[in-house]
């Protein structure tokens, strides 16, 4: 009879350190895309900054197992931001619904129609809507396994390779 092996602590702190660092670069080379990999504008006070003064920051904290890993939850953020100041999240939060509820009605035909007030309305509902689902999810909690989290890091890492041919 086969003895299946313990999943030692240690490899899944290894796991979660690796998810972290290919899961920054990815957000970071995202929101980084439209400067071609450059420059970035941050979530939090909107400045574009170079690419080596952007952080991963996470709009709900990354104790959040449930969402530490979750492209809706973070964007890039400028260092000072992200590490500096306390009110951040203030512009974080008002930037972050206008970004997500433009990524969901972008290619809506019945959206492109309306008026831009109208347009805009829609835009912030739908993001309010989206942030408050994240919020939700600050006391959820989430056991990732080692075979998760490597699944995860392969999906990052090849996102990465991806974007880096890119360049």
């Amino acid at each position: 009879m086969l003895k299946r092996r313990k999943t030692n602590k240690s490899d899944k702190k290894y796991w979660i350190d690796k998810l972290d660092e290919v899961f920054s670069l990815y957000i970071r080379m995202r929101d980084s895309r439209e400067f071609g990999y450059k420059a970035f504008r941050c979530i939090s006070c909107g400045d574009v900054k170079p690419f080596s003064m952007m952080d991963c920051g996470h709009f709900v904290s990354r104790n959040s197992m449930t969402i530490r890993w979750s492209e809706q939850n973070c964007n890039g953020e400028c260092a000072r931001c992200n590490r500096l100041l306390g009110d951040h999240l203030l512009g974080y939060r008002r930037n972050l619904i206008i970004k997500l509820g433009t990524d969901a009605v972008q290619g809506s035909m019945v959206a492109a129609q309306l008026p831009p007030e109208r347009r805009l309305a829609l835009i912030k509902k739908i993001g309010e809507e989206k942030v408050k689902a994240l919020e939700a999810q600050k006391g959820a909690y989430k056991k990732w396994s080692v075979s998760e989290l490597q699944e995860q890091y392969m999906y990052y890492a090849a996102l990465v390779l991806k974007m880096k041919s890119e360049q």
